[in-house]
């Protein structure tokens, strides 16, 4: 009679982590489909990371490029991408 019991308990488990791992999936695969994509005016252009959980990231918020550190302690304005960087990207080669 115990074992049914403890039977049911765990075909109870394996179905509730089944559920948080489909759950998971589907946030990570599906996340920005649920938190909007619209027009959106901050677009990050490019992240690298420099040291394990530091990153310098490359943001543009409107018409302004910046450049950001993110860390575990936050994330730090660092200045701003000037146009001769940003021109050489943009250029056709000429």
């Amino acid at each position: 009679m115990d074992s049914v019991i403890y039977m049911k308990l765990a075909g109870a488990m394996a179905l509730v982590l089944g559920l948080l791992l489909l759950l998971s999936y589907g946030l990570k695969k599906w996340g920005y489909a649920i938190q909007g994509k619209g027009s959106g005016l901050i677009e990050v252009l490019e992240t690298r990371m420099i040291l394990p959980r530091r990153h310098i990231c490359i943001v543009r918020v409107g018409r302004r490029v910046m450049i950001l550190a993110s860390s575990d302690k936050g994330i730090e304005y660092l200045g701003d991408l000037d146009e001769e960087a940003r021109g050489s990207e943009d250029d056709s080669g000429a």
